[in-house]
């Protein structure tokens, strides 16, 4: 029957060795006669201990020499305290430690660098894995307003984490229980044209606690009405910066009131605003400058059939 590989772990461990895995019957009598040949283990232990919050934690253990060369062996912690801390045999030397906890969010990897192994001595570490909250809001003309989060392991692009916080309080802020770590997290606001996403650098969690944040936008709204001799028209409406007309938003109205006039919501500053009829003879055309302002309201009435 199926053998629990943590179980093997354990009686590897109580035994002063390592669980070797085999897939069939060749391989375990290769096994067995690796482990009677082999003289008398002439070396040291690397003890690993590893916790979440006060308690003990599943995480993987791979060892290399510090300068370079084939892994010099492995474990698992599970959370068993009959595995955990994992002890490890290593020969007399200098290593690298990786150590990877299973099943959490955040910075999940944690390395111990130069670790000096010496014959007959056991060289004990505690990983912590414990976590924190982040949490991440976002707010528009100080209201609370949709954004996308992005979170990554501090200075890379390492994500961790990811989510959207809403238009509502039950999901903005956004929380995030994450690993104790620094952390940087890409905020990019919905419903405003001509912001730019944000990345917040260096947010530290710790354990226990919750750091919040919040990206704040400013916005202003512009509607445009078109008209065609007095009437509701069809047209393509486009905004462009005045400074190097880069398109930031774009929209139609129709010969219907609930589209005419169409309102986009705008990053303050000054815009060039493009208007093209649809399907009328001459392909009419008009263009004008406005100037949108902070939590206000600003409306232009273009007709197409007015040079």
């Amino acid at each position: 029957g199926d053998v629990d590989p943590a179980q093997l772990e354990c009686a590897a461990q109580a035994g002063g060795g390592q669980y070797i895995s085999a897939s069939d019957a060749e391989e375990l009598a290769a096994a067995l006669r690796t482990t009677v040949e082999e003289p008398a283990f002439a070396g040291g232990w690397l003890s690993i201990t590893a916790t979440r919050d006060g308690e003990l934690m599943d995480v993987g253990i791979n060892v290399t020499p510090s300068g370079g060369g084939e892994e010099a062996g492995r474990g698992r912690t599970y959370t068993s305290p009959e595995t955990n801390p994992r002890v490890i045999p290593l020969p007399a030397g200098l290593y690298d430690v990786r150590v990877g906890a299973v099943g959490v969010e955040g910075d999940a990897r944690r390395t111990l660098k130069g670790i000096e192994i010496l014959n007959g001595e056991t060289v004990e570490h505690v990983v912590d894995f414990s976590v924190g909250e982040l949490a991440v809001g976002a707010t528009t003309n100080g209201i609370l307003s949709r954004a996308g989060i992005r979170v990554y392991i501090g200075g890379t692009r390492t994500e961790v984490a990811a989510g959207v916080a809403y238009a509502s309080s039950s999901s903005n802020p956004r929380v995030f229980t994450m690993t104790a770590g620094i952390y940087d997290v890409l905020v990019n606001p919905a419903g405003v044209s001509g912001v730019e996403s944000e990345l917040l650098r260096g947010i530290s969690v710790e354990p226990g606690e919750r750091v919040a944040v919040t990206h704040t936008v400013s916005s202003g709204t512009l509607r445009v009405r078109v008209t065609n001799g007095g009437e509701l028209a069809a047209a393509a409406i486009y905004v462009l910066t005045v400074e190097d007309t880069r398109e930031i938003a774009r929209g139609r109205t129709s010969a219907v009131e609930n589209t005419n006039p169409r309102t986009f919501e705008l990053v303050p500053g000054r815009y060039k605003v493009r208007v093209r009829g649809l399907r009328m003879e001459g392909d009419p055309r008009r263009e004008f400058e406005v100037e949108v302002s902070a939590e206000s309201e600003v409306e232009r009435s273009v007709d197409l059939a007015q040079g």
